[in-house]
């Protein structure tokens, strides 16, 4: 006897009797005549009487005045002789006083698009991995024995970017070559995340697990996807550790016991007849400087010459220090530095120029300003533009000191803590520095000529210049713990109009800012300094200023001319030139916050320009990671999570359902031609006199594409896009298309050391084309392609030969013949050799990323492609058991007249035994 039991929401239904209850259940496993399989349950109509159970149940539904009668989907569960067949929802579809009558079906669970909406692939939360030293921690996930949720391979995005063989012809090397020019980055290895780990994590941060045999399948779990976002997308590593930089030492214009004695790479402007001297001392001769990079933000060269073999004075040697801005946001400057002028040497002349000591010329009557400049990413410091910034008039102060007696004019109280701001107007390159010297004196009277106050330290002005018609680039956002400028108030006070000068005891909070350090304490203090003897003098700033990705810095040196004669010379009519000098300078520069609101200079300045800004603290938590790397900034940007699952599971023929309340599973379907372990044999049940043969409806062909982007170098180059047709046999002429929503990858030779290394190539063909040693490579290095189409490959699975794995790059970060030898970079790096396919540790499964109609592709390992003798379905009809029909799920073959099948559909299960079910079958393809 058939025992039958059908709960309702989780509990037992009345039934009259099962032959009543008239269960018939159709499931479809297998339509070959499309590429996907499916698994869809449902059932004829059934019918329940109404009983005090069953009525409550349903909630009363059978009495006319309740409302929503058929708007429920019931959970429902049906149990035959202890065996679960169907587990669903039932509907109803009709209620009369004496029966409900609906269906049973599997529902629609919770997509993909329910769980994530229009969230795109960034926007879901933090995914962090350690992450600090740089090479030490791309070499640790590199080499990986494991599964690492990322890894650090060397892909072409662009040119290898290099710096000119021939600085003076502006050439370069061969654009296939990879050589000492070569000057590569942190940001030229975007990490490549491994793909089911991303999807883990996308379903964690909606608080949902997902599992699923997909997750057991070792050619899918150790695949990693490209690095794909825009162009100008600012990738977030750990830049509070990775964009700290420390660039200290000194600089001389001259010294006797130097190799190179005189500064030679400096400029001279001519200001209305008053002559400046400026060197920029990151690119100099005559300085030392040691530099402490976190990350690949500065690189560093020396070069050498001698001039002439006769006279080791005319020597020359460049020290270059380029630093570039690795991520755009605000920044911690800490610049501290000192000036002695030397007064113990004689004027020594070099090619024109006289170097002459500050005998009686000391800071009392020179100027001198030490300025941190930036390029705004132009490559342009506008050196030929470069004056001394510290006046309190225009263009610096809407005030003119020739009108006294109509203005309120305003300058910075004379104290070591003293800031002078610098309207954009004046320089806008401008970051910050000091100033040491006495000709300013006339510019603030309120200095009144004491020596103690000829330091002064510069910062940009916040904002933006008080000159409308100026034209700024952009806003300034800037901060520095500045005192109130004071006022002096030359206007007629008394009523007969006399002329009283009145200096202001009021702190009218004029450029007032307050940026304040409990931690630092006596240590954070900006100051000048000026010795009693007025030859040397030093200060200290702490700034935050907002810098953009890709701007560069420098330092500068600017000096007076000297114009006195010394006394008991034998060169007296030469002691006028540019004064002797030498410059300690220590600067740090440190990542700080993401977005420019965190200053609040202008916040109370909106409604009265007199009132201060509210305070910052310097020793907030920056927003920048330091010990981790948040992976999940390195996911597509621009694709929404939904739409890139769905595009990854079409290519590989993959399905995502609900399987919980809070789990989900990533399955393979059904691929149907691997073969089953079980078998339910028919053959006493069903004769093969009373079968019936149907075509299956097969297309000509199936297609499978990759999304190919021609312009691409590597498919003009190999004209291979990875695509695969199979032909069925059929006679009807159509085709079934499927494209993937990601794109094949291809490979480029590049030559190093006499190796042939290959490097996927993501990049447009352009770029490729043309003479590879002419100077336009400094424009085609520009070109990126990281918003080119993802693709996918996997480390090279070859064993016992770790020169087939990774490619020894060694330490690249070093930049002959100066190398910076600070412990990091000194570190060999290695990057994993990538491969189209996958051999496989653990079985003999392999795979290869094509669809092409051949062993091992992804068309013939995971998508159900029908054999040409396979071209019909058997149908036959006989009784199952209950146990059977839960079997027959895809997995199992039915044996029928000596022969294997796949069951494609069964038809009217009645699990009573009273009327037999239809098998729609496919003949196993041998």
């Amino acid at each position: 006897m058939t025992h039958i039991e059908l709960y309702i929401d989780r509990k037992l239904c009345d039934i009259q009797s099962p032959e009543k209850l008239g269960i018939r259940l159709n499931r479809v496993l297998i339509n070959p005549s499309e590429l996907n399989t499916k698994d869809a349950q449902y059932s004829y109509s059934i019918t329940l009487p109404s009983t005090v159970q069953n009525d409550k149940i349903f909630g009363y539904s059978i009495v006319e005045e309740v409302k929503n009668k058929f708007n429920i989907n019931y959970e429902a569960l049906l149990i035959v002789n202890d065996i679960t067949v169907f587990e669903g929802i039932f509907t109803l579809s009709e209620i009369t006083p004496e029966h409900y009558k609906g269906n049973l079906v599997v529902p629609a669970k919770k997509t993909v698009k329910d769980i994530f909406g229009d969230k795109k692939m960034t926007e879901l939360g933090k995914w962090e991995i350690p992450f600090s030293d740089f090479i030490e921690s791309m070499n640790k996930y590199n080499f990986d024995n494991g599964i690492p949720e990322c890894i650090f391979p060397l892909v072409l995005y662009g040119l290898l970017p290099k710096v000119p063989s021939d600085p003076v012809k502006g050439s370069y090397t061969n654009k296939d070559v990879f050589d000492d020019t070569v000057r590569l980055g942190i940001q030229d290895f975007p990490p490549s995340i491994n793909c089911l780990k991303a999807i883990e994590y996308l379903f964690g941060t909606k608080g949902y697990s997902i599992e699923g045999n997909v997750f057991d399948d070792e050619r899918l779990a150790n695949l990693y996807m490209s690095y794909k976002n825009p162009v100008d997308y600012q990738q977030e590593w750990n830049w509070a550790h990775l964009g700290k930089v420390n660039i200290k030492g000194n600089w001389t214009n001259y010294h006797p016991d130097k190799f190179t004695q005189f500064e030679t790479l400096s400029y001279r402007n001519d200001f209305d007849g008053a002559i400046r001297y400026i060197t920029d001392i990151f690119n100099s001769s005559m300085a030392d400087i040691n530099v402490t990079d976190n990350g690949t933000n500065v690189m560093v060269s020396n070069t050498e010459e001698k001039k002439n073999d006769s006279d080791t004075i005319l020597k020359s040697r460049k020290h270059s220090v380029h630093y570039t801005v690795p991520v755009s946001g605000l920044y911690k400057i800490e610049l501290k530095s000192s000036i002695r002028l030397k007064t113990e040497y004689t004027t020594r002349n070099y090619k024109g120029r006289n170097y002459v000591p500050s005998t009686t010329e000391k800071l009392d009557s020179r100027h001198y300003e030490i300025k941190l400049l930036r390029d705004f990413g132009e490559g342009d410091f506008g050196f030929s533009e470069q004056n001394f910034d510290t006046r309190c008039f225009r263009e610096n102060l809407p005030q003119d000191e020739n009108k006294k007696n109509e203005q309120l004019q305003y300058f910075p109280v004379p104290s070591p803590q003293a800031v002078m701001m610098i309207d954009p107007k004046v320089n806008e390159r401008l970051i910050s520095g000091l100033s040491f010297g006495g000709n300013r004196i006339k510019a603030n009277p309120l200095y009144k000529g004491e020596n103690k106050h000829l330091g002064l330290i510069m910062a940009i002005k916040h904002g933006w210049s008080w000159d409308v018609e100026f034209s700024q680039k952009d806003k300034i956002y800037s901060a520095i713990n500045s005192p109130a400028y004071s006022y002096i108030d030359n206007r007629p006070k008394d009523e007969d109009g006399s002329d009283e000068e009145t200096i202001s005891d009021i702190d009218v909070n004029k450029f007032k800012v307050k940026l304040e350090s409990k931690k630092g304490g006596e240590h954070f203090i900006n100051y000048t300094n000026i010795e009693e003897n007025l030859t040397s003098a030093d200060g200290q700033l702490f700034q935050v200023v907002w810098l953009n990705k890709g701007e560069h810095l420098t330092l500068i040196a600017i000096s007076d001319k000297i114009t006195s004669l010394s006394a008991g010379s034998s060169y007296v009519t030469t002691h006028r030139g540019w004064p002797m000098q030498d410059i300690e300078f220590d600067l740090t520069i440190t990542p700080f916050k993401k977005k420019e609101d965190w200053i609040t200079v202008d916040k109370k300045e909106e409604e009265n320009k007199d009132e201060d800004s509210e305070s910052m603290n310097w020793d907030d938590t920056p927003d920048f990671d330091s010990e981790s790397l948040d992976l999940s900034k390195f996911l597509p940007s621009e694709d929404k999570v939904d739409e890139w699952l769905d595009g990854f599971c079409k290519t590989f023929n993959l399905q995502i359902e609900q399987s919980g309340d809070t789990n989900f599973a990533l399955n393979h379907k059904q691929n149907w031609q691997d073969s089953p372990t079980t078998i339910v044999d028919i053959s006493d049940r069903a004769s093969i006199r009373h079968r019936t043969n149907l075509p299956l409806g097969l297309p000509a062909a199936f297609e499978l594409n990759f999304k190919i982007n021609e312009e691409e170098e590597g498919f003009e180059r190999t004209k291979e896009n990875g695509n695969g047709r199979f032909d069925t046999g059929t006679l009807n002429g159509s085709t079934i298309t499927q494209s993937s929503t990601f794109s094949y990858n291809w490979f480029k030779e590049i030559k190093r050391d006499g190796i042939n290394l290959y490097f996927p190539v993501i990049t447009n063909k352009e770029i490729w084309e043309g003479s590879d040693h002419t100077s336009t490579y400094s424009d085609l290095v520009k070109k990126l392609y990281t918003n080119y189409t993802q693709r996918f490959w996997y480390r090279n699975t070859e064993s016992g030969d770790i020169g087939l794995m990774y490619d020894k790059l060694g330490q690249i970060w070093n930049t002959p013949p100066n190398p910076m030898n600070d412990g990091v970079r000194a570190m060999d790096f290695y990057v994993p050799r990538l491969s189209n396919s996958y051999k496989g540790y653990l079985d003999t499964r392999a795979l290869r990323l094509d669809y092409k109609d051949e062993g091992d592709s992804i068309m013939r390992s995971y998508f159900n492609i029908v054999a040409p003798n396979a071209s019909n379905y058997t149908e036959v009809e006989c009784f199952l058991a209950p146990d059977e029909y839960e079997l027959l799920n895809g997995g199992t073959f039915v044996r029928f007249n000596g022969d294997l099948y796949h069951v494609g559909a069964i038809e009217g299960y009645d699990p009573l035994y009273i009327n037999k079910c239809k098998l729609r079958l496919i003949r196993k393809a041998y």
